[in-house]
């Protein structure tokens, strides 16, 4: 079994903890496939206007010296987000692009961007989330997969500090 550390205690842990995420997204269907589905009347739900909305989020530095710096995800997060804004047929707006990273990768800006998709999206959107980041596992909900911001302490991960994928 593959395994990744958890940055709390410096153990060992099972990598499917930390691959979750990455599933997660690889389930999602492109921007092309979803208003393709849309314009051939095989979408599920209700119909709905066929737009995307996109929540990039990339934590590479961490005010805790004890995490260790991610120095690609800049590149993972201009990279994504290229991508997006120029995928042919359908891109999808920048007015429906956030972006959370470095020191801006914090738990309200996340709360934050999940009200903005919760305000505007509607049945028969697509809502695409895409993170890189340091993963560790939430003392506050039972070792829940977290996702570290910002000011992320290993030692305790909970609701102020860290995204639990969970809750």
């Amino acid at each position: 079994m593959m395994h990744g550390i958890d940055v709390r205690t410096n153990r060992r842990r099972p990598l499917y903890a930390y691959l979750l995420l990455a599933l997660c997204c690889l389930a999602l269907p492109t921007p092309d496939e979803s208003l393709r589905a849309q314009s051939n009347g095989t979408s599920r739900g209700n119909e709905g206007t066929g737009r995307v909305f996109a929540i990039i989020y990339g934590a590479s530095s961490y005010s805790d010296d004890r995490i260790g710096a991610l120095p690609c995800v800049s590149n993972d997060v201009k990279d994504i987000t290229t991508y997006l804004l120029s995928h042919r047929p359908n891109p999808v707006d920048k007015s429906r692009l956030k972006i959370i990273s470095d020191d801006k990768a914090e738990v309200f800006a996340f709360r934050e961007a999940m009200g903005w998709i919760a305000k505007n999206a509607r049945g028969g959107d697509t809502v695409f989330f895409y993170a890189s980041a340091h993963g560790g596992l939430s003392t506050q909900y039972y070792g829940n997969p977290a996702l570290l911001t910002y000011t992320s302490v290993p030692d305790y991960l909970d609701d102020n500090n860290s995204i639990d994928l969970f809750n």
